[in-house]
């Protein structure tokens, strides 16, 4: 039964390699079997068809105690239901189930295996900006979308169960007012979280609002505080800013740097200390390796706010 699976699930991978992950994990607990433990983080990653395979696999072999584990495992209430239906299908077979298993060990899969947060960098739209943030695990797969605005906040919220091939798909599709598509970086979910807080602060949408409250609650969410000071100290390199002088200073080069891409920063701001780089550089002034670096990091100081 197993190895009919098996072969589907190979197939199906074959046309479409979003199955891929699934298909190993069935491959590991099928080696698993004659062990006498099953990894319950591979079954979390297992389809319908294939965990009722599973299931049917160790009713043949009644393997009573790998059936208890899943059954006493933190799965979906689904999938416990199946796997004690399974241990009842062995009940009336004569097969005898004991009421617990003193080798039994429970397991509760981490509440999230797969896990990324994206946003449109808000330099290229006004100030605007989509928010995405995608979790699968124990709770199910879900996509949280986000549409912020400087001034008005919160202009927007939605989420939807969905797996996470769509959820990319849909966030790489990302437009604003049905124009061209923008691009879009990853971000801690920290700094996710803050731009949403941010955001809400700010939005007077009450159905926004509540649309949001109510998916961070399912999501088990919490709103995070303002990160504090932007990282530009330790995001850039002041020894190679000092060993170029001008060249590393140009502003299209410090657009061009992944700090900007990863944080909210205006573009006037990031000219402004592009300028007071370059004039670092260039001055006139005969000063110490220890007085340039001061004098660097005194500037970063001042637009890192």
């Amino acid at each position: 039964m197993l190895a009919q699976a098996l072969e589907r699930l190979a197939k199906a991978a074959d046309a479409n390699p979003e199955m891929q992950p699934e298909l190993e994990a069935l491959r590991r607990l099928a080696r698993e079997i004659d062990k006498g433990e099953l990894d319950i983080a591979l079954i979390v990653r297992l389809g319908p068809e294939s965990f009722q395979a599973l299931l049917a696999e160790l009713v043949q072999q009644k393997k009573v105690q790998l059936l208890l584990q899943i059954s006493g495992a933190g799965l979906e209430s689904r999938q416990k239901r199946l796997a004690k239906k399974a241990l009842h299908r062995l009940r009336s077979q004569g097969v005898k189930i004991p009421e617990k298993a003193s080798t039994q060990k429970s397991f509760v899969p981490p509440a999230t295996i797969t896990e990324w947060a994206k946003i449109t960098p808000a330099i290229l739209m006004n100030g605007q900006q989509l928010v995405y943030y995608f979790v699968s695990g124990a709770l199910g797969s879900s996509l949280l979308f986000g549409h912020l605005d400087p001034e008005q906040g919160l202009l927007q919220c939605s989420s939807l169960r969905m797996g996470e091939s769509r959820a990319r798909t849909i966030a790489e599709k990302s437009s604003l007012a049905g124009k061209e598509r923008v691009p879009l970086v990853q971000v801690p979910r920290e700094h996710m979280l803050w731009l949403l807080s941010l955001a809400r602060s700010k939005s007077e949408n009450a159905a926004a609002i509540n649309e949001l409250d109510k998916s961070l609650t399912r999501l088990k969410l919490k709103l995070a505080p303002d990160p504090g000071a932007h990282p530009l100290l330790a995001a850039l390199d002041l020894e190679n800013i000092r060993s170029r002088p001008g060249l590393g200073f140009q502003s299209d080069r410090l657009l061009d740097h992944p700090f900007f891409k990863h944080w909210q920063f205006d573009e006037a701001t990031i000219k402004a200390c592009a300028a007071d780089l370059e004039q670092a550089a260039h001055s006139p002034l005969a000063l110490s390796e220890d007085q340039l670096k001061k004098r660097m990091e005194d500037i970063l100081n001042k637009h890192a706010g």
